[in-house]
């Protein structure tokens, strides 16, 4: 599969970190920017409910499994949630914390994802920063943590104040002294797969 697209600006002297959310491909269902459906998110029930006349089992999603969720305006109901109970229409996920809303693809003009989420089990991971993807050195070597439920695909990515503050930039973060490039890649019985990859811009610091 190709690796996602992911660009993102490092302050200079100041500790960076992320989460990214993997999903495997072919169980659950991406409703397109135009699609006139929409999932329904009740808070107090724990619940994702579809109005397009689908059918999550049909997805090939089963109780049990973790989604990854992306899209929701509301950031508590995207990441990862493990379903607790399930029918045609409605995603039950006992634990998580949600907020209401009601999101339809063709009004926030966003796709919306319900996806499976990737099995991380026994795999590895490194993520490099690089002045240019052919630099024979490494500007950065990120922190890579899976989470302990590594069925849930989240990992975490960090580079310390430290480490961000040995990066060299320019005057601005716009300027080609100030641009980078990154990846990160999963490995799994010595199968290396790129998952993600992008332009990083260091923001100079001013208080040292």
């Amino acid at each position: 599969m190709p690796a996602g697209i992911y660009n993102f600006t490092i302050e200079q002297g100041a500790t960076w970190a992320k989460t990214f959310y993997f999903a495997q491909s072919g169980a659950g269902r991406v409703f397109p920017s135009d699609s006139a459906a929409s999932v329904a998110v009740d808070a107090t029930a724990k619940t994702f409910t579809r109005d397009d006349g689908g059918s999550w089992l049909d997805d090939g999603l089963t109780d049990g499994d973790y989604i990854v969720n992306a899209g929701f305006p509301e950031q508590e109901n995207n990441g990862s949630h493990l379903i607790t109970d399930l029918t045609a229409t409605v995603i039950t996920c006992a634990g998580s914390t949600l907020k209401d809303e009601a999101v339809s693809p063709s009004v926030s003009g966003e796709q919306l994802v319900i996806l499976k989420a990737m099995d991380l089990t026994d795999y590895t991971g490194a993520a490099m920063v690089r002045k240019k993807y052919s630099s024979t050195t490494s500007s950065a070597t990120m922190t890579v943590a899976f989470d302990p439920i590594r069925v849930n695909g989240a990992v975490s990515l960090s580079l310390t104040n430290t480490q961000t503050s040995a990066i060299p930039c320019g005057e601005d973060a716009e300027g080609s002294a100030s641009q980078y490039v990154w990846d990160f890649e999963l490995t799994k019985t010595a199968v290396v797969t790129r998952m993600l990859q992008g332009v990083v811009m260091v923001s100079p610091e001013a208080t040292k």
